[in-house]
């Protein structure tokens, strides 16, 4: 395949899955907000499907889902860390349904009340967010923070991605070990 086109290829693809991450820690970002704040979830929910050019569940079926959770974690010996695992590798429906469930909880129950939940949580972003609103940090705050780290971190894997392509390309035309090394380190910092 010709460089310039698998150089095309590879932008299109860290792009999309740049644009994907970008969403889903942007909808965590959302709920956590919602939980430091004690938004209505249903504003939350609407807030969380205006990232969508078309809402992944409909509102009745996000609710109905959300409110299984609320009853399921209650149950004697319920897998919380299947339950209540967060991270951008869920597909987006089960993601909205996740922290929306942390939002409806955080309102019924108390910010504190999501406490006993925090190991569960996988991802260390949410699990930060979520401890920082358990703490009561000002939304805004908590909001303004949260974007730093999604910025930061979407920076990063974009030039993770970038500095992957070039050792590919590298190794596929048969570069020298040092060479490669070399293309690695001109992206590391430091």
């Amino acid at each position: 395949m010709d460089p310039a086109l698998v150089r095309k290829l590879a932008e299109v693809k860290r792009d999309t899955l740049l644009d994907d991450y970008r969403r889903k820690i942007d909808l965590m970002r959302l709920s956590l907000f919602a939980i430091a704040s004690g938004e209505n979830p249903r504003v939350t929910l609407v807030r969380m499907d205006s990232k969508f050019s078309h809402a992944p569940l409909s509102e009745k079926k996000a609710f109905e889902m959300a409110s299984g959770l609320v009853s399921a974690v209650n149950e004697k010996g319920a897998d919380l860390a299947t339950l209540l695992a967060v991270d951008h590798k869920l597909r987006f429906d089960r993601l909205v349904v996740k922290l929306l469930f942390f939002a409806i909880y955080a309102r019924r129950e108390g910010k504190a009340g999501l406490e006993r939940f925090l190991r569960h949580t996988k991802s260390r972003y949410f699990t930060e967010g979520l401890s920082l609103a358990i703490d009561n940090f000002e939304p805004d705050f908590l909001a303004y923070h949260l974007e730093g780290i999604r910025d930061q971190t979407i920076a990063e894997t974009s030039r993770k991605m970038d500095m992957s392509l070039e050792m590919a390309l590298g190794i596929r035309d048969k570069m020298p070990y040092d060479d490669v090394f070399r293309i690695a380190k001109a992206y590391m910092p430091g």
